[in-house]
């Protein structure tokens, strides 16, 4: 199986017409067309408009063949939609979940953060053995009530994506703001591209909210 990860840049002004289309056009089409429902929808909290999403797929050969019979379909909708398109940009890449780590989402709270991180060319397997027997449970400590990992397949490698989730939005707000606070080990400081000692001055951190008009399985 498959995991793609795709991130939408939204116009200032616009998330809102983002997630119409999502609940309204795009999942409904998903559904009669053979794409799989994604994973989970998220919406950035912070300076950026992004939507992110993550779908799995059972091989790259179903994955080439649905996008490329979807395209014209899509694009047809697209055009009887009518408005002006505020999507500035989609990255899309792949993602290979570490062992035990496959995202999973139940029905409680709908708050997560990523962390996008990059250890440096030949730290990849000491950045996820540190994370495994150590950062891990700082996370847990801080109150993230679930952690999964992948690493990205494409792009500027390797990278690393931690995704954290918490109960609630107090619950995500402080122990996030504890975590970026919080001294990094100097081992994991040196497996890691960037300066400062501490996990926020570290690649990217996000707030995600998850969208909740995605039916559940």
């Amino acid at each position: 199986m498959l995991t793609e990860l795709r991130r939408y840049s939204i116009e200032a002004g616009h998330m809102d017409t983002m997630h119409a289309r999502m609940r309204d056009m795009l999942l409904p089409m998903f559904r009669e067309h053979g794409i799989p429902t994604p994973r989970a929808i998220w919406e950035n909290r912070g300076d950026r408009s992004i939507l992110t999403w993550m779908v799995d797929w059972p091989s790259f050969e179903r994955r080439l063949e649905a996008w490329t019979s979807f395209a014209p379909l899509f694009a047809a909708a697209r055009q009887a939609e009518g408005t002006p398109e505020f999507v500035t940009r989609t990255t899309l890449t792949m993602i290979a979940p570490w062992p035990g780590h496959m995202p999973g989402f139940g029905a409680g709270g709908r708050c997560e953060a990523l962390w996008l991180v990059q250890p440096r060319i030949g730290f990849g397997a000491a950045f996820a053995t540190m994370c495994e027997t150590e950062i891990f449970d700082r996370f847990r400590e801080a109150g993230a009530s679930g952690i999964s990992a992948a690493n990205l397949l494409f792009g500027a490698l390797p990278m690393a994506a931690i995704l954290l989730s918490w109960r609630d939005e107090d619950t995500r707000a402080t122990g996030f703001e504890a975590i970026r606070q919080a001294a990094m080990p100097t081992p994991l400081a040196d497996a890691l591209l960037g300066d400062g000692g501490r996990f926020g001055d570290r690649a990217t951190w996000e707030l995600l909210d998850r969208a909740a008009y995605l039916p559940r399985a």
